[in-house]
């Protein structure tokens, strides 16, 4: 299921889509509010999704499926199924909510994430099964955490997340053991490898 996206836009579109959202959430900037000074960006935050735009372009990221969730119920999560026809919808609520087309949208990284069901804790998957990967040994570990188990591993291109989702949204799976991966490509250099450029590229099915 995708998840986080990380987009740039050009200064045109940037301001554009500012426009837009300044009727509909609150924006930060161009003066900072306590010094007076001026700031070289204006952001936003809204439905889990950061919207940023400097000088010289804008930066659209966030998850699309908590954006999808957040838009449709009222709440954002990630922990329910995020189908090809939702992304669908979202891609058009997203489009419609910044007033931007999706082919205007360059990518600069993606998150893939998927649930899996386990009979087994997912924390002890974690301590006593989940050890390297690819020979490497993770590079985050919060152990001490209560209410966060995970392991990540970090390199140049992507990042490899696995942790335990039960833990994290307790209220909402229930007694359920949830054990989630994700994969976090990078850049736009190697999302262009497996054919995507653009935001509007993810309604392709066989990209």
């Amino acid at each position: 299921m995708i998840d986080y996206i990380g987009v740039m836009l050009n200064k045109e579109y940037a301001e554009a889509s500012l426009f837009t959202l300044r009727g509909k959430c609150e924006i930060v900037g161009k003066y900072d509010r306590f010094s007076g000074e001026s700031l070289p960006y204006q952001s936003t935050r809204f439905d889990k999704m950061f919207f940023k735009k400097t000088a010289k372009a804008g930066r659209l990221e966030g998850s699309l499926h908590m954006f999808f969730n957040s838009e449709t119920t009222g709440v954002g999560y990630n922990y329910n199924n995020f189908s090809y026809s939702k992304i669908l919808v979202a891609l058009d609520l997203l489009e419609n909510k910044i007033s931007c087309d999706l082919r205007e949208m360059n990518l600069t990284s993606l998150e893939f994430g998927f649930n899996i069901e386990t009979s087994k804790s997912p924390t002890d998957i974690l301590e006593e099964n989940i050890i390297m990967y690819d020979f490497k040994t993770p590079c985050r570990n919060p152990q001490n955490k209560k209410n966060e188990k995970y392991k990540a591993f970090d390199f140049t291109e992507y990042k490899i997340k696995v942790y335990d989702k039960s833990l994290q949204n307790k209220k909402q799976v229930g007694k359920r053991n949830i054990l989630r991966v994700e994969i976090k490509y990078k850049g736009s250099r190697i999302l262009k490898k497996i054919g995507i450029s653009r935001l509007s590229d993810l309604k392709d099915k066989n990209v």
